[in-house]
């Protein structure tokens, strides 16, 4: 019936709530953690996530992590939220 079926409905959605607290309860213990930690700490779980960081003369940044994107939670492409400043030059010398 349509009721049984709302009902089953409604019980997996509890079932992905809690599944989603849970998740998210592991992350914020996961940065409060990183954010106490010591700084030699804090090097060796980004040295366990990520491969290389590249920053181009454009301010381009390009992160190769060891995990995926999804992974991480992050099926996006991020944006940079700033444009980058002009190159000044300085006695002939582009800085």
């Amino acid at each position: 019936s349509a009721i049984e079926t709302l009902e089953k409905e409604l019980a997996n959605s509890k079932d992905t709530m809690t599944k989603v607290r849970r998740q998210y309860n592991d992350v914020v213990t996961w940065a409060d953690m990183y954010n106490e930690s010591p700084i030699d700490v804090k090097k060796m779980i980004i040295a366990q996530l990520i491969n290389t960081v590249k920053i181009s003369a454009d301010y381009k940044i390009e992160i190769d992590f060891k995990i995926s994107e999804r992974q991480l939670g992050l099926d996006m492409e991020v944006q940079p939220t700033r444009k980058p400043r002009a190159k000044k030059k300085q006695s002939g010398v582009e800085l």
